[in-house]
């Protein structure tokens, strides 16, 4: 004789296939933020490898563009004219990854990502022109990628709300991967990784060329959190 279902024990069923549920939901979610962090170290990688590619292709020097992303990631123009000189971004991007989402970190906020959003920022402290001087005397404009002392200390890139970064400006970092804890680094030797962001709150001098000193950002908390 068939036997059918009693209610209790569909309930039965149900409730052992919700309980199971909720333990496999949050371990998706966490392996979901995971590689969607994993795909945003790729593309930080990506960024280095163009960046050397431009130094073998320019006497080993930093790219001391940076404006004019807009018109680029808007409609494909490249502007080579004018006051305003090309962003190093565009520089990157339209010579040698040929890949706009590169830039478009995947755990964006911004909702036009079709725009220059500066999801990952160029660090603007080796490329600034402003006359000022590093810790060892040296004009920040003459800074060459042959006079950093240890490159796998001195950041390139990393996740922003800005096309820029310097060592004042936190509040242009935006914490987005792992829960708003951590934060993707490209650093000036090629390698990435990912770190949590009080680490990199601590050590400003990452920014530095050079810095033999650890600085710390204002403590005011004005890190952007997504």
């Amino acid at each position: 004789m068939k036997k059918n279902f009693s209610l209790i024990e569909l309930l039965v069923v149900i409730a052992i296939i919700g309980v199971l549920a909720s333990m496999i939901l949050p371990a998706l979610g966490k392996a979901r933020s995971t590689a969607r962090m994993a795909d945003c170290l790729s593309e930080l990688r990506q960024y280095g490898t163009a960046n050397y590619m431009y130094f073998d292709d320019n006497d080993y020097k930093f790219s001391k563009n940076y404006y004019g992303g807009s018109q680029y990631y808007l409609n494909d123009t490249v502007v080579t004219t004018g006051s305003a000189p090309l962003h190093t971004q565009v520089i990157l991007d339209s010579l040698y990854t040929n890949n706009k989402s590169v830039y478009m970190c995947v755990e964006s906020t911004e909702e036009e990502r079709d725009s220059f959003t500066g999801d990952h920022s160029f660090n603007t402290e080796i490329i600034r022109n402003d006359g000022s001087f590093t810790p060892e005397g040296i004009n920040y404009k003459n800074i060459e990628p042959n006079m950093i002392n240890k490159p796998s200390e001195l950041m390139i890139a990393t996740d922003t709300n800005s096309g820029w970064l310097k060592a004042d400006t936190p509040q242009r970092i935006q914490v987005r991967h792992s829960n708003n804890k951590k934060l993707n680094h490209l650093w000036m030797d090629g390698h990435a990784n990912s770190l949590n962001w009080t680490i990199f709150y601590n050590n400003a001098q990452w920014l530095q060329p050079n810095a033999d000193t650890q600085v710390s950002f204002s403590t005011e908390g004005n890190f952007e959190f997504n």
